[in-house]
């Protein structure tokens, strides 16, 4: 496959068909590592840790729990719905 390169504003972009852009990545917007050597240029996909629900409610502490925010009353049309 072969791919191309072209300057879009200030950032350079490397054009190559979707079939090879899915198969390294596996979806939009993954982050990639880019190594440099002398004739080749490596890149490959950053895997992502996946989080479940109970992990990210026990890394909540008081230290990091934001406060109540008072926004004042209602102005216009909009609804608050309190459960």
């Amino acid at each position: 496959m072969v791919s191309t390169v072209s300057k879009e504003n200030i950032r350079i972009a490397i054009k190559s068909p979707n079939s090879l852009v899915i198969n390294i990545l596996g979806q939009r917007d993954s982050s990639l590592l880019n190594n440099l050597n002398k004739d080749e240029t490596l890149i490959t996909p950053i895997k992502q840790p996946k989080y479940t629900l109970d992990e990210l409610l026990a890394a909540i502490q008081n230290e990091n729990m934001h406060h109540e925010l008072q926004i004042g009353s209602v102005l216009g049309k909009e609804m608050w719905l309190f459960y």
